[in-house]
Parts: C-alpha cells; structure tokens; sequence
C-alpha cells in the first residue's frame, strides 16, 4: 500500500477510520522505487480525485512513477534530481533545469533551459535572455555601472567624468571657462599661461587693475585709489582727506605689480597735479616729482600725505 493510498483510504474513513488507525496504525510499505521520486512525481502531476475515499493518481504520475521504479537514468525524476524547484514549463511538457548553471525560459515554443547569465547580466525571462541592470549599460560583452556623477566611455569601457568636468581627487569638478582645477585642493583656479585679475582670468603679464578700484594700505589702512592701469603701469593716488602712509612697493604688488619707480606729492589733488578738482572719474595731470617720500621700514619705501605714485611690471 503506498503512502498515497494511506492518506486517501484515511480521508474517506472519517473520525472512527482516524480512531481505529490511532489504535492499530496502518503499516506503510513504500513501493518498490526511489522513495523521493514518489514524492517528487506527486508533487509534480496532481492527482485525480475520484470518489470520496479513493484518491487514484493520474496518468501522468503513473509514468513518472514507473520509469523512475526502472531506475532509468534519463527518467523526468532523474534529469530533475527528485527537485521540484529544478522544473521549467507545465508538468506535461516541462524540462529540468540546473539552477546552478541555468534559468527557465517558459517562451511560446516550449520551455527551455538558458545558460546562466555572466558578466553582470541579468536572466530576462520573457525573452530568453541574458540583459543589463537598469543602472548599468551594456559595453564590450559586459555591464557596466557607473556611480553617480560619471559617465560610461564605450572606448574603454571605463566610468569617466562627463564633458565640461576634470577629473580631481577622486571627483568630477566642473569649473568655469578658462577655470581649471588645482591639483592641490580640486578648486578652480585660473589655466596654465593665464592669471587672476579682478575676479577673471586674463594672459599672464596682462592682468591690470580697474579705475577707480580703492584698497588700504596693509599696515597703516591709508585709503588709495587706482587713477589709471594697463598690463603694464598703473598711476595710483592717495584717496581719503588728508592723506596718510602708504608703502608704495607692498601696495603695487597687491595690485599685480612688481615695484613703483616714481612719486610725488599732488598738492592735495586725487589723480591730479596742483590743479581744480580732479579724481579717479575725471583725473587731471599725472606727475611725479619725488615729493613726499618718508623713508622706509621692512615693508618697503613709504610715501606720506597727498602722493600719487606710478606701479611697474
């Protein structure tokens, strides 16, 4: 009598069937065959429910069943290895699959068996393939997935930083035109054969500050003013009432300079000379007559009062 029996012959006898076994339990004598088989082929082709106390397996498990009791070796039991979860496709027409090595592909001209998937792909089931993540991209036979900020090179296959970006410790910074990072901390800083001026990067050599830009001596906070300047000079005069102690060196480098060359005193005129009122909008003569210098200290050549000074490359 095979386990199947027993559970059906016991459904059909009810609570006293159920009390007579719990007093004199059936024997079960498995049927000669693989045990697991038994179990693998009913679970597989569901049985044919006839009558209230005979459950009588259908066909289909009847012909698993009995080319497993052959112990053939291409028996649907064997080429699954009595694993249920190694079927592909309806019972009737279903093919075993190595989960180790394979996926199911239940298409429209029968179940299948595809080979796993590598290199990052992903098994598609619906078209019986192999295909990338949706965050990576298919590049010379594999998935690439490249983090957040870069971008795939289908040369190289490698993640790269997109256009308009540089590549810098590590991250992908973008800088303005004519703006590249430095090296040493990724900010952007003015390219190689320019230099900053006033907030833009100019040719170097060629950086000159606006007229009209003020500024205050480092040491003593004397207010001057910029008259005029090109890329090479720059006439520069004291800017507040009064006047006060300017070191004209230290001041010209601050400008893009390297050193003043000439000075004088102004007779009281902002970018002027000894004349009506002037200043930086409406500047009047430029002249120097070596007035006014205060001698120096270890910033520089210092000029004192209502000077005006010339700065040179």
């Amino acid at each position: 009598m095979s386990r199947h029996f027993v559970a059906c012959l016991l459904a059909g006898l009810g609570v006293a069937g159920a009390l007579l076994v719990s007093i004199a339990p059936f024997r079960v004598i498995a049927d000669v065959g693989d045990a697991p088989c038994d179990a693998f082929c009913e679970a597989v082709f569901p049985d044919d429910l006839q009558g209230n106390f005979i459950c009588e397996q259908g066909q289909e498990t009847k012909l698993c069943l009995k080319e497993a009791r052959k112990a053939e070796p291409a028996s649907f039991c064997a080429r699954c290895q009595a694993d249920p979860a190694r079927i592909c496709g309806p019972a009737t027409f279903a093919v075993c699959c190595d989960p180790a090595s394979s996926f199911c592909c239940p298409s429209a001209d029968g179940p299948s068996c595809h080979a796993t998937c590598t290199n990052g792909h992903l098994p598609d089931p619906a078209s019986c393939g192999c295909v990338c993540a949706p965050a990576s991209e298919e590049c010379g036979g594999s998935c690439v997935a490249c983090p957040s900020g870069r971008v795939l090179d289908p040369a190289s296959c490698s993640c790269v930083c997109p256009a308009e970006t540089e590549e810098c410790g590590g991250s992908c910074v973008a800088c303005p035109s004519g703006r590249v990072p430095d090296p040493a901390n990724c900010s952007c800083v003015c390219a190689p054969g320019s230099e900053e001026c006033g907030g833009s990067c100019v040719p170097t050599g060629q950086c000159a500050p606006a007229a009209c830009q003020e500024g205050t001596d480092p040491e003593t906070g004397a207010v001057y003013v910029v008259c005029r300047a090109d890329a090479s000079t720059a006439w520069v005069s004291f800017s507040q009432p009064g006047g006060g102690l300017y070191h004209a060196d230290q001041i010209c480098q601050l400008l893009g300079y390297s050193t003043s060359d000439a000075f004088g005193g102004t007779c009281g005129n902002v970018c002027g000379f000894c004349e009506g009122a002037t200043s930086c909008q409406a500047p009047g003569t430029e002249s120097y007559n070596f007035q006014g210098g205060c001698g120096s200290d270890e910033h520089g050549r210092i000029l004192c009062y209502t000077v005006n000074w010339e700065c040179v490359k």
